[in-house]
């Protein structure tokens, strides 16, 4: 494994742990050598004394827990490969279609767009009001030139929010990936988005993926980063950029409380907050928050739509997991209902499914008792 030059004084502490723990994470044997001597595996990799005291607290039973987490999670999405259709060339001689407008009605509930949930929606795609699509299926080689024509061509058919997995913004090397932050911005406007969303996480450390979202550490140093790349990347893509809670197999900890880190990202940067129910409730239950605390710290003013989904929750001992491949359970619904009094600038709540796909019936149902759930709601504004 090739790795920089941590002991460098170009490398701040946090860009030194974030490669550190990539390590951890990806690599077996880095795994082993820090699970054995913590602290001698931390100062043999980092001179500056800082960065490993942001290393040596983690505890390798969580090291190791999310490691397999990420392995599970990268096998999942080999298996279950949603890829929309195939790129669609533009033809000159075809006018292209106006994107269809969203309706007024706040917020819409819609549904992560998976192909393999069509045949299961067929003659009830009026309980999806708008399809959530993941943007980096469009982006390739070009840019995302290619890709903004199909998605364009989704979005002439049905109201169309875009997701993000990959912008990383927690990373200090977020900005670098130009390509990318360019087929963000093309695809954000081809599909006729006043907003783009991604988690507050790294999904990459240095030009490294990870399977899954990582949380940051809750530090001032990491906050500053953050607010930085957030302003970096709603001007580089043109339009608002709207953080979500990650589910968190790893807790690097640090002073700040989860959500008050967010408000405060939020409010240096107008950013917007989308908030999973789901990896909060996944969150608590393994430990990391209480819920109502987190809740009752966010500024549900900033919240600009919701991601619902069902996730695992083994005994034993076993950690609970954001499978997204249960149907919604009976607390998250309501936890929503809870909170939809103060949700005042929601524009849509999503139900996401990425596995299971065969048992399409069940959201099906989500979708049918989301709607039952939020029509006094929505009757009411």
């Amino acid at each position: 494994m090739v790795r920089r030059d941590l002991t460098s004084t170009s490398a701040t502490p946090l860009a030194a742990a974030h490669e550190v723990l990539g390590d951890l994470l990806l690599d077996e044997g880095a795994r082993r050598a820090w699970t054995a001597d913590p602290d001698g595996y931390v100062r043999s990799r980092l001179a500056d004394v800082a960065g490993r005291t942001m290393l040596v607290g983690l505890p390798p039973g969580e090291v190791e827990q999310a490691a397999e987490h990420m392995i599970r999670k990268s096998e999942g999405h080999k298996a279950c490969e949603s890829r929309p259709p195939q790129h669609v060339e533009p033809s000159p001689t075809r006018s292209v279609r106006p994107l269809t407008p969203w309706p007024s009605i706040r917020p819409l509930i819609g549904c992560g767009f998976r192909p393999p949930l069509l045949g299961a929606l067929f003659g009830h795609l009026d309980l999806v009001e708008v399809w959530e699509h993941t943007a980096d299926w469009y982006l390739g080689d070009d840019a995302g030139r290619r890709g903004a024509t199909e998605l364009r061509s989704f979005a002439s058919t049905a109201p169309v929010a875009l997701h993000c997995l990959t912008l990383s913004i927690g990373s200090p090397d977020c900005l670098s990936d130009v390509d990318r932050l360019e087929g963000v911005g093309r695809l954000a406007a081809a599909a006729g988005v006043d907003h783009v969303s991604d988690h507050l996480a790294i999904s990459r450390v240095g030009s490294r993926p990870l399977p899954h979202f990582v949380p940051l550490w809750r530090t001032e140093e990491q906050l500053d980063v953050v607010i930085a790349n957030v302003t970096e990347v709603q001007e580089r893509i043109g339009v608002r950029l709207v953080l979500e809670n990650p589910a968190m197999m790893l807790d690097p900890g640090g002073e700040i409380a989860t959500f008050a880190f967010l408000n405060e990202v939020s409010r240096r940067t107008g950013c917007g907050v989308l908030l999973d129910l789901e990896n909060l409730r996944v969150n608590e239950a393994n430990g990391r928050l209480d819920a109502g605390t987190e809740l009752a710290e966010l500024d549900l003013a900033a919240v600009v739509g919701m991601h619902l989904a069902g996730g695992t929750f083994p005994e034993g001992g076993e950690p609970a997991g954001d499978t997204h491949d249960q149907p919604v359970s009976d607390p998250v619904l309501r936890m929503l209902e809870s909170l939809l009094p103060d949700l005042s600038n929601c524009k849509h709540v999503i139900v996401e499914r990425d596995g299971r796909f065969d048992e399409g019936s069940e959201v099906l149902d989500d979708l049918q008792r989301l709607h039952a759930l939020l029509r006094p709601a929505r009757g009411a504004r």
